[in-house]
């Protein structure tokens, strides 16, 4: 279907006499039948009701229902003579993400539907995804990352790649600035570092040059990781910052300039990486001592 047109609603049905819903009471009316004709105008009543309903999405210019609870038989039966498809009993999450998708807005009454309120589409498909059918629309709002595994357990540990990587994304979006990876900003900042401990005099020069150590631990980290030396490599990456190669970081197979490889990280991210060490440390070293709690002895009683 092209251009769909979308209404939201909560709920479409006739309330039964019966039923006590939510924030209802019970209904202050009693049914005295006592022939035949007028149970046919019950009946009748009814369908009435239930034209009124439908001729009330149709007027809106509707083509497409999405309803979060469970519609009665006869209400989807008309809906479908009139050319509306719809659906009943969707998840609240899938609700409210189609909504946002499309601009269209949650009615609960659908009597207070309007034409302001449908959502927009580029398209709807119906699809199959064995067992479950699945309806696609094609929205320029939003979009739907489809997960599929072997395992339960390999697709939820594919949510949560995928949930980092959007992570990332969005970091990316609100501050895009990126930074050589493989530890090159590291070894640079550590650079930078013991040239400014240089202007001060006493331990603070101390106290800066092992900020710098601490740096540059990640580094060897990764170096120990590809299975090289990593003094070696510390030398060699000192050099090449030295002379004016701030790209260098640790590969695979060595010093390598990251732009290169294409190996970038975000600066955001390891701005907050060190901002987070340094607040756990500071944390630390206000601690003046430890006391160490033994386990209590459980008796049972014989």
């Amino acid at each position: 279907m092209d251009g769909p047109k979308i209404a939201f609603l909560t709920k479409l049905e006739i309330k039964r006499l019966e039923l006590r819903s939510k924030d209802e009471g019970p209904f202050s009316v009693k049914l005295n039948i006592t022939s035949h004709e007028q149970i046919q105008q019950f009946k009748s009543g009814e369908n009435r009701l239930r034209t009124l309903l439908v001729d009330r999405v149709n007027m809106t210019g509707a083509n497409v229902l999405i309803c979060r609870s469970k519609m009665d038989d006869r209400l989807s039966d008309q809906l479908s003579r009139q050319g509306i498809f719809a659906m009943q009993m969707v998840d609240y999450r899938d609700f409210e993400a189609a909504a946002k998708a499309t601009g269209g807005s949650i009615i609960s009454d659908a009597y207070q539907l309007e034409k302001e309120d449908l959502g927009l589409a580029r398209k709807l498909e119906v699809d199959k995804i064995k067992p479950d059918d699945i309806v696609v629309l094609y929205c320029d709002r939003g979009a739907t990352l489809l997960l599929r595994g072997s395992s339960p357990e390999l697709v939820q540990e594919l949510e949560k790649t995928v949930k980092r990587a959007l992570l990332i994304l969005k970091h990316s979006r609100s501050n895009p600035r990126v930074v050589p990876g493989g530890g090159a900003i590291l070894v640079e900042l550590a650079s930078q570092l013991r040239i400014y401990a240089l202007t001060f005099e006493g331990r603070d020069q101390f106290v800066i040059g092992s900020f710098a150590d601490a740096l540059e631990k990640i580094p060897e980290c990764l170096s120990c990781n590809y299975g090289l030396d990593p003094i070696d490599m510390m030398i060699q990456l000192r050099n090449h910052h030295a002379n004016g190669k701030q790209a260098m970081g640790v590969g695979e197979h060595g010093c390598v300039d990251m732009y290169d490889a294409s190996i970038i990280e975000l600066g955001s991210v390891n701005r907050a990486n060190i901002h987070r060490a340094y607040e756990l440390v500071s944390l630390l070293l206000r601690v003046d001592d430890c006391f160490y709690v033994k386990d209590i002895p459980r008796f049972h009683k014989q």
